[in-house]
């Protein structure tokens, strides 16, 4: 479905409807043949042509129907124009939006409705062709493609009456105008001009028709003129110039003309306005003020004129930026209305003190248009003219940038004050001209001295005790090496309390010498503290690892001596006479103990890992008897279970692996266990493969 070309909005459309002037205007014979033929081809008793207004339908044509006009809310129509397509109600009485209509329930008595919206090249939806029958009705495809047709003749109808309409009031216009009216044609003929080429210049219609424009045009303003001209030729919307053209008696009149290009026949309209009084007016005052006004205008400070009551009079260009408005905005206003609120009395004190004395400067608060507040400062004289009228003559600088700089600094360094305050950080320097040390407050509170103490190099040296020298050494190398410096040291202030500080030193060099060395204090005390109580904790506890280590290796050598003799005793039995039963389990508990041995081996480990000394036995050995030991190891808790253990290897695997065997079976003794520990019932398998091509160098298993 494709859109709707209609533009909704309202007020826009009543515009454009009141726009055509077509409202409660005559009926014509054009309109009412359009009306008789949509009746006619829809074979129905009544046809119209609606417009609609806020209030009503209007009918400019109609056919069957008496009345001129209906209210808008129980217009059909009015439903209409909301869309680009034909509104069709085959029997109104049976649609619940026109049921209870008085126009259905009383005369006309509508039961069957069909209406086209007449829309306008700008998609505004005026009103509708409709036809209109008292009984149901259907139209056809065909008669709706005619009923369409029909309205949009009429939308043409409507546009082309408002063209012709604008045609005859303009060319009134053309004839009444003071003003010279004339149309070129492509190549600078007069193809049309008004009454106003007579009586201005004596020039008639027929000796002015064909003849060139330029032929009239002063020889010197020629080349402009030709240069306007031809930026239409080239695309330009308008143009605008001045000129002096000749009349009949050989006189020159200067003209101030405006030209816009016809794009569809090419020519050219324009209007001109004479302005020779005004230009000569122009003239004189131009000489008479030039200099002042270039003074005036190209000052780059504020200046203006007011009256003794605060009005306005002049305004230079600077002024007007500056304020954010126009000439035409300031000139006549009050300075009251300039000023920010409750500043009233301060406006009253200087109209008054410029009164009496004559002369008065200082600072003064404006507000900019967009509410900013600005500063001023102002040097007013009071002049007389010579009709004996007061003026005062303005001049001030906007001073409101440097203003909140020095108010921004001012707090910036408050706040850095409270920073430095906060943080326990001073600032000094010493200035190696002058011999002059400076402590900022700062500084001075950790030294716990007095506001008005004066520093000297050596007092200063001595506060650091035994540190003195370090601090004196570094200095000294920042100043013959330009070296920058960054110590800890301990100082004793003047009230005896002990501080620990960090001192910054940066030297500043000026064409090979150094001028001075600045830097900062800061107290470090507590954080110092803090380091000295971290490296206790650490002490201490890197003992209580090593009594861990020891007690640990003495445990382990502890259990590892009867556990010996049980690894050691059952060797022995395995090497007697036994059956195949008590060969397996013997073996097992033998396999059992070198496991525990093992764990208490990576007892050991444990503490050799954290020493990070920590080493893996590598050596070649049998992997399929390796994992073998470590399922016959958890059989017997796997059988406890009534759980069955697989071992499932890839046969593609190499036997002889290089591996830590102790480690790698404490492994998949741990994992074989949890899985027997977590599983109710089945099977547990270990199963081995390779991830890795066998013919590596390294294998990665799984």
């Amino acid at each position: 479905m494709a859109p709707s070309m209609i533009n909704n909005n309202e007020q826009e459309r009543l515009a454009t409807l009141k726009g055509y002037q077509i409202l409660d205007t005559l009926p014509k014979e054009a309109f009412d043949r359009f009306t008789k033929l949509a009746a006619i081809i829809c074979d129905v008793p009544i046809s119209l042509v609606s417009l609609i207004d806020e209030n009503r339908q209007w009918f400019k044509s109609q056919v069957g129907l008496e009345v001129k006009e209906t209210p808008r809310k129980i217009a059909f129509c009015n439903h209409t124009i909301r869309d680009d397509k034909i509104l069709e109600i085959e029997d109104a009485t049976n649609d619940f939006r026109f049921k209870d209509n008085p126009l259905v329930t009383s005369s006309p008595n509508i039961k069957f409705y069909a209406g086209f919206p007449l829309v306008d090249p700008n998609g505004y939806a005026l009103g509708t062709l409709c036809v209109i029958d008292t009984k149901p009705n259907k139209l056809s495809e065909t008669q709706k493609n005619a009923l369409k047709l029909l309205a949009k003749s009429v939308i043409d109808l409507i546009v082309l009456q408002r063209k012709i309409q604008e045609i005859e009031n303009f060319d009134k216009l053309f004839q009444i105008s003071k003003d010279l009216i004339c149309v070129l044609s492509p190549n600078g003929e007069f193809a049309n001009t008004n009454n106003a080429f007579k009586r201005l210049f004596g020039w008639k219609r027929s000796e002015l028709a064909n003849k060139s424009f330029f032929d009239y045009v002063h020889p010197d303003d020629l080349k402009l003129t030709k240069e306007k001209i031809h930026k239409l030729a080239t695309g330009a919307a308008t143009v605008s110039f001045a000129h002096r053209f000749i009349a009949k008696d050989n006189t020159y009149k200067v003209l101030e003309w405006v030209a816009t290009p016809e794009p569809s026949t090419k020519m050219y309209f324009a209007i001109a306005r004479d302005i020779t009084d005004a230009k000569e007016k122009e003239i004189a005052l131009h000489h008479s003020e030039q200099k002042l006004r270039a003074f005036f205008e190209n000052s780059t400070s504020f200046m203006c004129t007011h009256d003794l009551e605060g009005n306005l009079i002049t305004v230079n260009s600077s002024g007007t930026r500056s304020l954010g408005y126009s000439k035409e905005e300031l000139i006549g206003t009050s300075l009251f209305k300039l000023m920010p609120e409750n500043r009233e009395e301060y406006i009253k004190q200087y109209l008054s003190e410029i009164k009496t004395k004559g002369k008065v400067n200082g600072l003064m608060r404006t507000q900019h248009k967009n509410g900013k507040t600005l500063i001023w400062l102002f040097n007013n004289v009071l002049e007389t003219e010579p009709n004996g009228e007061k003026y005062v003559i303005g001049n001030a600088i906007d001073i409101s940038e440097r203003y909140a700089l020095e108010a921004d600094l001012k707090r910036t360094k408050e706040m850095m004050e409270q920073t430095n305050d906060a943080a326990k950080i001073g600032a000094w320097e010493v200035d190696l001209k002058t011999k002059k040390i400076y402590w900022s407050p700062i500084t001075k509170k950790l030294h716990e001295v007095d506001d008005d103490y004066e520093p000297d190099f050596e007092t200063g040296v001595s506060l650091f005790g035994e540190d003195g020298s370090k601090i004196k050494e570094a200095f000294e190398k920042a100043v013959s090496e330009g070296v920058t410096y960054n110590l800890e040291a301990q100082v004793t202030t003047a009230k005896g309390n002990t501080l620990w500080i960090r001192t910054i030193g940066t030297p500043e060099f000026k064409e090979g010498e150094c001028i001075r060395v600045y830097g900062t204090f800061q107290d470090i005390t507590e954080n110092y503290l803090h380091r000295i109580a971290l490296k206790k904790a650490k002490t201490q506890a890197e003992e209580a690892s090593v009594a861990k280590s020891e007690f640990l290796a003495s445990m382990s050598h502890e259990i590892r001596t009867p556990l010996n003799g049980v690894i050691g005793f059952t060797d022995l039995v395995l090497k007697t006479s036994l059956n195949q039963t008590q060969h397996q389990y013997l073996t097992i508990v033998n396999q059992s103990a070198n496991a525990l041995l093992a764990i208490i081996n990576d007892i050991l480990d444990f503490s050799k890992i954290e020493a990070g000394k920590l080493e893996l036995d590598i050596e070649k050995s049998d992997l399929f008897e390796l994992t073998s030991q470590a399922c016959d190891i958890i059989t017997f808790q796997a059988q406890n279970k009534g759980l069955e253990v697989l071992l499932n290897i890839d046969p593609n695997l190499p036997r002889y692996v290089f591996i830590d065997d102790t480690r790698l079976k404490q492994v998949l003794i741990n994992l074989l266990g949890n899985a027997i520990k977590f599983t109710e019932q089945g099977e547990i398998e270990l199963k081995i493969s390779a991830e890795s091509d066998l013919n590596n160098e390294y294998i990665d298993f799984c």
